[in-house]
């Protein structure tokens, strides 16, 4: 095949999947651009310059869905063009020639020079973000994390602000396209039930009139934390009447071996089968709106979050203190852990039926960004009682960052 490198026949679903991705670096003053330009490009084409028209033409082809999804691990970040169509055996007049071609003119004949596209969509994101400043746990999280993070790896929101869209102009997009899409040969990937030789001629004889870099591809994504923060904490005052809390723990020389062993004590906190922390914030005291934890097992971080009332606060963070430190009598919890186990097992039976979860699991073996579900559950049972406690020696209170409301 001369531009499909990545082909599964699958029978087992009645709909074939294509992606177009293209992966890069960029910088982090462009993240606004990268943004708007994946809004822009889902909306029109030079052939259907109209949003309902646009919409209409996928329906004339038998097209099932369109999407343009972007997504960043750390410093890497991937914009995915996925077209979603049956598979030809279903429907005798499909035309898989102008299916594609909806797409490859969606990415390369597209309608990027539209300024008053451009304008609507950047008025339309900005609507989002000022309601977002009107939210307590953007405020929060976004606040915290420029604490934690200047350099932008993990703080995307550092550059998605009011100011920066402000400031952003149809030649930024159109920049960054040329440099990231336009000029980037792409990684192509089907799944289901199709002339794939048919699909590859068709897109071959619109690619080939193009010149195009190759693109390599990037397969380190881990960037971990640097714990300068250890122990420090602050408090902003808001105009909200609930108070948001944050506990943020990093793991001393942290490493690949770990990311399992962190991902479980997140699990202990936070999944359906244990969850620790609403058990013991809200069940037993009452003292929460609402708790959960989050993860960044590439980074070595965990967040903790409470939602709660300014006269709780004291008494949340004697809780979570205490939650924590009981963690290290590990034996108490091996029935969790087993649980936890159990039901990744019956969700990874119930995953294989899930289309997208099989054409992901493909792109993630290319990219390495991911294991397969059955790699993971394999390494999740092979970690020790000894290993939590090990790690859990290691765990470091590195921030508290308190918002605090009017009541």
């Amino acid at each position: 095949m001369k531009r499909i490198k990545n082909y599964r026949n699958n029978k087992q679903f009645n709909t074939t999947l294509i992606n177009f991705i293209y992966q890069f670096k960029c910088d982090k003053e462009e993240l606004m651009a990268f943004t708007l330009l994946t809004r822009l490009l889902s909306k029109t084409n030079n052939k259907y310059k109209d949003e309902a028209s646009f919409i209409k033409e996928r329906l004339n082809r038998y097209i099932i869905n369109y999407n343009v999804l972007s997504q960043s691990i750390n410093d890497v970040y991937f914009i995915n063009f996925s077209l979603l169509i049956p598979n030809t055996d279903l429907i005798n007049d499909v035309d898989i020639k102008s299916q594609i071609l909806y797409l490859l003119d969606s990415i390369y004949d597209n309608n990027l020079n539209d300024n008053e596209l451009f304008l609507k969509e950047k008025n339309l994101y900005m609507e989002s973000l000022l309601n977002n400043y009107k939210n307590i746990d953007f405020i929060a999280e976004k606040n915290l994390l420029d604490i934690l993070d200047n350099n932008c790896i993990i703080n995307k929101m550092k550059y998605k602000d009011i100011n920066n869209i402000n400031n952003l102009n149809l030649n930024n997009i159109l920049d960054f396209y040329n440099k990231y899409i336009k000029n980037i040969e792409p990684t192509i990937f089907v799944n289901g039930n199709i002339d794939i030789d048919l699909l590859d001629n068709v897109i071959d004889e619109y690619l080939k009139k193009m010149e195009f870099k190759k693109n390599k591809v990037i397969k380190k994504y881990n960037a971990f934390y640097d714990n300068k923060l250890v122990t420090n904490s602050s408090k902003d005052i808001s105009k909200f009447y609930q108070t948001i809390l944050y506990y943020v723990y990093s793991v001393d020389d942290y490493k690949e071996d770990d990311f399992y062993k962190l991902y479980l004590i997140y699990l202990l906190l936070n999944s359906s089968s244990s969850n620790l922390l609403m058990n013991n914030l809200r069940k037993k005291s009452n003292l929460v709106y609402t708790t959960n934890a989050s993860v960044l097992i590439r980074n070595g971080l965990l967040f903790i979050k409470s939602m709660t009332s300014k006269e709780n606060v004291t008494l949340v963070k004697m809780i979570i203190t205490e939650l924590i430190n009981d963690l290290n009598n590990i034996e108490k919890y091996k029935n969790n852990i087993k649980n936890i186990i159990n039901n990744y097992k019956i969700n990874l039976e119930r995953e294989k039926d899930d289309f997208y979860v099989v054409s992901t699991n493909i792109i993630n073996n290319y990219y390495k960004t991911d294991i397969t579900l059955e790699e993971e559950i394999k390494i999740l049972e092979s970690i020790s009682l000894d290993d939590i406690k090990e790690i859990l020696n290691r765990f470091k209170l590195i921030y508290i960052y308190e918002l605090e409301g009017e009541l």
